[in-house]
């Protein structure tokens, strides 16, 4: 039965546009009118993905599906609309408590990850990846 569902579900999102190169695309769930990013991934670690799928944390993108189609995995996540700390440094919108809040909530975001069993590590934690 979980097989007839998850073929389902892949039915219910649509690509809206695909960001550059990457395998990275934005859609849209017809069913909820919710979107998402998709990427596609050669390299993955499904423990990691069934945690992020099962957990939540507000620091953390949400994962809402993922399946294997033509020899990579697909993934639907949350999509963060924003602008990155490394856009609102370089701007010049981050206070000193506005870094504090970042830091503590980057600090959250790990505590979250690294609960994990095993720990999820990211690996490329920088400004250009954090939203705000």
């Amino acid at each position: 039965m979980d097989d007839l569902v998850l073929e389902c579900e892949k039915t219910f999102y649509r690509e809206l546009y695909q960001f550059g190169p990457k395998n990275q695309w934005l859609v849209i769930d017809e069913t909820t009118e919710t979107l998402y990013v998709k990427k596609r991934l050669a390299v993955f670690d499904l423990e990691a993905l069934r945690f992020l799928k099962e957990q939540e944390n507000p620091h953390v993108p949400r994962v809402k599906a993922y399946y294997e189609e033509e020899g990579s995995l697909v993934l639907i996540e949350e999509y963060v609309q924003g602008e990155t700390v490394f856009e609102a440094e370089h701007g010049g919108k981050l206070d000193e408590k506005m870094r504090q809040e970042i830091v503590l909530g980057v600090l959250d975001a790990l505590t979250f990850l690294h609960s994990a069993k095993p720990p999820v590590i990211h690996r490329d934690i920088k400004p250009n990846n954090i939203m705000l």
